[in-house]
């Protein structure tokens, strides 16, 4: 059932309701469409992911408390560690000839280093320096190509 306005024309709404149920039977005689097969891998990932133990979930997705213990726990070791070793070494006989011996030898590795280091000019060293810094970057420029090219597009 049409309205017409005073002029004869029909009612924009009808028209409008006449297109809607067109491309809603058009829409309903398609057939159905399956999901891309990585979209269901993805999903299921992300639910597996959601549902992990809080332990097996990234540091910072700890419960703050749990952070806390872990952080008492680990410099606990340390310390442990640390006085187990002194502890240790405070009880080996004859250690002090071995500090007065690998003192010895230090000094005189900085000796030789202290030696060679005066003997190389200066504008040697800067172009050391500049050449470590320019192969850094450009490894890192080439982590960043593979990386773009390998890993981003996907």
């Amino acid at each position: 059932m049409s309205t017409t306005d005073s002029s004869g024309n029909r009612d924009p709404s009808d028209r409008v309701a006449r297109i809607e149920h067109w491309i809603d039977r058009a829409l309903k005689e398609l057939p159905p469409q399956r999901a891309p097969h990585s979209l269901q891998a993805r999903v299921l990932a992300t639910v597996a992911r959601r549902n992990q133990a809080w332990w097996h979930r990234p540091f910072a997705a700890w419960p703050t408390p749990a952070r806390v213990a872990f952080a008492l726990c680990c410099a606990t070791l340390a310390k442990l560690s640390v006085d187990a070793s002194m502890w240790l070494l405070s009880s080996m006989p004859g250690l002090g000839r071995l500090e007065s011996s690998s003192f010895a030898a230090w000094h005189a590795l900085a000796a030789v280093h202290s030696s060679l280091a005066a003997s190389i000019p200066a504008p040697w060293w800067y172009g050391a320096l500049t050449l470590i810094a320019v192969a850094c970057g450009g490894v890192f420029a080439l982590g960043t190509i593979a990386y773009r090219t390998l890993y981003a597009l996907r």
